[in-house]
């Protein structure tokens, strides 16, 4: 084969930019793919887009417009023809003045219903005194207050707080979120109004629990602790008063008195264990081999004992090997039927005596319902020790983790009663008392104070290798 002259491939340049890409040129037309590739599409392309340029500027296609709106045909003429006529406009201005029929976006944003001009629409809605007055006060301007006067933002209590009761207060205690709606009637009649093929028991099946919202429910709480009947704020003793009765702040100092023995009988024991432990730890220690005291484990006597199990006989067991017995055919076939004459006389059995139990349906029924009244009459009886126990709140009982704590009593002496109300004390402390009474009524759970630990590892000192080289 003669060689061939590489030649360079010239390529056709695109003549607009909406077209489609310039393929190379190729006079060849071999094949179907050839002529689809190669295919010239600008004069289409060029059609389509004039098309389009009449959409945007004119709406529709302008050859699918009337007649009517394309000519007018002038049948008297106009004298004045060449006064009216203008000359001919800029580009620019032309370009400018050409509008497309599909609307633009608006970027403009819509002034709020507080920043209404002087001049608005008047439908419009504008900002009410009220409104003006607290965004005022919030931002520390002057406003009027009472009788139309200025009150001064620096002004205590005049500040950017608001004074007015919010809507939530205005609007508080008229739902309730554990009442229930009865509403289902109406609801069932609306949707039958609109459409008549709907059945009532359908509507209450499918369509209510679907699309109704449902209530909340309330929760299970223990009807123990709803019977508790204490004050949440009790009345104090008669001793505590600042000139009590004598027998009054007799009785108050003896039950201070029985508290304090109480707690020190139990710290007399706390001592006393305390004591036996210190005690046992500086024990004087036993040296000999037997170990320590109360550790011993074997005490050896003497070799007697070691002599006497060498002098006793050794005593020879003698193993008895189970011979397997191996049944025959007629013997396993007999074993067969025997046990399944004793199933036979077996169900033979349950059966008369689950016949016979027919007779004593009635007794039985009566015994169990006896037994189930004892029961639910115990449970009624647990249930109301229950609340006769929690009726005087929850001292010194175990609410969750911890005990609720009993109240302390604050008394004075004697001498330590004063004459006049200029000498008087204060005593307790109202913080807690309160934290005390909601913990009574179950409305707290009870705390301990939270003490940090203390950190009892040890502090391991290492020494660097660098310090062990010395000279």
């Amino acid at each position: 084969m003669a060689p061939t002259s590489s030649s360079k491939i010239k390529t056709k340049k695109s003549l607009d930019s909406y077209g489609a890409p310039s393929q190379h040129s190729q006079p060849s037309r071999k094949g179907k793919k050839a002529w689809r590739k190669n295919v010239d599409l600008t004069d289409l392309e060029k059609g389509l887009e004039s098309i389009r340029e009449d959409e945007r500027v004119l709406g529709t296609a302008l050859h699918k417009q009337p007649d009517s709106q394309l000519f007018t045909v002038d049948l008297t003429g106009d004298a004045t023809i060449r006064r009216t006529v203008q000359k001919k406009p800029l580009k620019s201005t032309m370009i400018l003045a050409a509008r497309s029929a599909i609307p633009s976006v608006s970027s403009r944003s819509k002034a709020p219903s507080f920043a209404l001009p002087k001049k608005a629409a008047p439908g419009a809605k504008r900002l009410s005194n009220e409104e003006k007055q607290r965004l005022l006060k919030i931002a520390r301007r002057k406003h009027k207050g009472p009788f139309n006067s200025y009150v001064d933002p620096t002004q205590f209590g005049a500040g950017s707080a608001i004074m007015t009761p919010s809507e939530a207060v205005k609007e508080s205690g008229k739902y309730d979120i554990w009442d229930e709606d009865h509403s289902d009637e109406e609801f069932v009649k609306d949707l039958q109004a609109k459409s008549s093929t709907l059945d009532e028991e359908d509507v209450r099946e499918y369509l209510i629990p679907l699309v109704k919202k449902l209530r909340v429910k309330p929760p299970k709480s223990d009807e123990a602790l709803s019977s508790i009947e204490v004050k949440a704020v009790q009345d104090p003793h008669q001793g505590t008063s600042y000139n009590p009765y004598v027998d009054a702040h007799q009785d108050l100092l003896k039950a201070a008195h029985e508290v304090e023995v109480v707690k020190e009988a139990e710290h007399q024991k706390q001592e006393a264990i305390r004591e036996t432990m210190r005690a046992a730890g500086q024990a004087p220690r036993i040296e000999d081999d037997s170990g320590a005291l109360g550790m011993q484990i074997d005490i050896p006597n003497s070799d007697q004992e070691d002599e006497a199990e060498d002098a006793e006989p050794q005593s020879t067991k003698v193993v008895t090997v189970r011979k397997q017995v191996t049944k025959t055919k007629q013997q396993r076939a007999k074993a067969a039927r025997v046990r399944e004459e004793k199933r036979l006389a077996a169900e033979k059995v349950a059966k008369k005596r689950f016949a016979s139990s027919f007779s004593a349906l009635k007794s039985i029924k009566r015994s169990v319902n006896a037994q189930l009244s004892a029961s639910e009459k115990a449970a009624i009886e647990r249930k109301l020790a229950r609340r006769n126990r929690f009726k005087e709140g929850l001292t010194g009982k175990r609410a969750g983790k911890y005990k609720v704590p009993k109240a302390t009593i604050d008394v004075q002496l004697g001498d330590e009663l004063a004459d006049s109300l200029r000498g008087l004390k204060p005593e307790g402390n109202l913080l807690r008392d309160r934290m005390l009474s909601l913990q009574q009524r179950a409305l707290v759970e009870p705390r301990v104070p939270a003490v940090p630990r203390r950190n009892t590892a040890r502090v391991k000192e290492y020494e660097k290798h660098e310090w062990k080289r010395f000279q």
